[in-house]
C-alpha cells in the first residue's frame, strides 16, 4: 500500500464504481479507508468511503495550500479525463 495523501487523484478498482476517478478528501489510516469526492455525485461534504486496497493512485492534484471544493474537484477530474 503506497502512501496516499489528501488531494491525490485516484481511480476505483473494485465495486460498482470501478473505473471512476475521485479525489481523496480524507484518510483514516487506522481503518485503512479513504473519503473520496468527485464533485458531482459524491461531494466534499458527503464523501464516499472506500477501502484503500480498492483504489489506485493516479497523480497528485492538490497540495496542502489549496482548499478542496466540489468545483475544484470536478474541474481537476474533467481536465485529467480530457488529457488522455
Amino acid at each position: 500500500m503506497e502512501q496516499m495523501n489528501i488531494g491525490d487523484l485516484v481511480i476505483s478498482e473494485a465495486g460498482h464504481d470501478k473505473g471512476f476517478f475521485y479525489i481523496i478528501v480524507g484518510i483514516d489510516r487506522e481503518q485503512k479507508r479513504v473519503k473520496l469526492a468527485d464533485g458531482v455525485y459524491k461531494l466534499v461534504d458527503k464523501p464516499k468511503i472506500k477501502n484503500i486496497k480498492h483504489i489506485c493512485f493516479v497523480e497528485k492534484k492538490f497540495d496542502e495550500t489549496v482548499k478542496i471544493t466540489d468545483l475544484n474537484v470536478k474541474r481537476a477530474i474533467k481536465l485529467f479525463s480530457e488529457q488522455g
